[in-house]
């Protein structure tokens, strides 16, 4: 392509130069025809000595003025193709070597690296090409960190349950470990957890493609709270709800269940010793559900990344205690299938207050 646009610009100028000389030509033919005219006009209004020496001048300053026309005619024909040659030259530049550079790019993200940019500034068309390439180098670069950080995630979550079952399993073999009911148990619970992680990874991936299959029809909002709430463990924090009666959303009940199971064992999990759970028509024909717990809260720094994948606030957790860390991406990614929102507010003073939209039923 770049050889191709180089070629054509070489032609641009070559025309450019036939034209200059073209009219250098018409120019000259048309100084010679006046002359001639003028010549004639003499000739035939003087006498015939005066006409001698008058043509013997005219030869003379003609002669003159011949060389002097032929060299003025080099130079500025010499002038015109240097500027034009000059004129290509700049253009050639200015449009040749961004794309030879959106090539080096492209080549290096066809081979994996992603680092490069472009670096061509401007307002014209090529400025505005590669600013999007260098944006998409850059989107390109931010999901590749992405995908081996998720590699690195899965692979230290499923190293945790296989060390334990394989453990367990060898002490049984060894005959260090009894083969009873505890160790079955332990091992039943492991083993279920790997399952549960799987399934988080699955449905993940599911949301991320949008090949959820979400069934939206009239759910009230209330009920199904209400028996998010049933469900929580015993023995954790009291539950105190404040539910506005008749409230509708536009919503598949089995996952909007899932997103409620979701936010309540979090803040069941962090509470100290009460959770509030709110539901109310908010504007612009929103059902909007807040969940507050009177917990530690989370600091600032890590309110953008909450959402991210196996991400926990208290690093120290271990998944017993802290969960997947895919509770809230798969609820934020159900949340917006839904057409709905899910974020949690800034600058809390006590615990976290979490707030999910969807939309209204009527």
């Amino acid at each position: 392509m770049i050889g191709g646009l180089r070629f054509r610009l070489l032609g641009l100028m070559a025309l450019i130069i036939v034209l200059a000389v073209t009219a250098l030509g018409v120019a000259d033919r048309q100084f010679d025809r006046i002359e001639i005219e003028i010549n004639d006009v003499d000739t035939t209004a003087g006498h015939a000595r005066t006409m001698v020496r008058e043509e013997e001048l005219v030869e003379a300053t003609s002669s003159r003025h011949g060389r002097g026309l032929g060299s003025r005619q080099l130079w500025v024909a010499v002038s015109i193709a240097a500027l034009a040659i000059a004129l290509v030259a700049a253009i050639l530049r200015r449009l040749i070597r961004p794309l030879e550079e959106l090539t080096a790019v492209a080549h290096d993200l066809g081979q994996g690296h992603f680092g490069r940019r472009v670096g061509v500034g401007g307002e014209d068309e090529i400025g505005r090409l590669g600013q999007a390439f260098d944006t998409m180098a850059a989107q390109l670069e931010a999901a590749e960190q992405q995908r081996r950080a998720l590699v690195s995630d899965v692979a230290h979550e499923l190293r945790t349950p296989l060390t334990n079952l394989r453990g367990q399993l060898e002490g049984v073999m060894d005959g260090v470990l009894p083969m009873d009911r505890t160790v079955v148990a332990s091992l039943l619970e492991e083993s279920m957890q790997l399952g549960r992680l799987v399934d988080d990874l699955q449905e993940l991936a599911m949301a991320d493609a949008g090949e959820l299959g979400l069934e939206c029809r009239p759910v009230s909002v209330a009920e199904t709270i209400e028996k998010a709430v049933a469900g929580m463990a015993p023995g954790g924090p009291t539950v105190a709800c404040d539910l506005e009666p008749g409230l509708m959303a536009l919503a598949d009940a089995v996952r909007l269940r899932q997103i409620l199971d979701n936010l309540l064992s979090n803040a069941g999990r962090y509470a100290a010793s009460k959770v509030r759970i709110r539901a109310l028509r908010a504007e612009d024909a929103r059902v909007e559900v807040v969940v507050t717990d009177d917990g530690p809260g989370i600091p600032a720094k890590d309110l953008p990344l909450v959402f991210e994948r196996f991400y926990r606030v208290d690093s120290a957790r271990q998944r017993t205690t802290g969960g997947s860390g895919l509770g809230l991406a798969i609820s934020r990614r159900l949340a917006e299938a839904h057409g709905g929102t899910l974020t949690i507010d800034d600058g809390v003073q006590v615990g976290t207050r979490v707030r999910l939209t969807l939309p209204a039923a009527d």
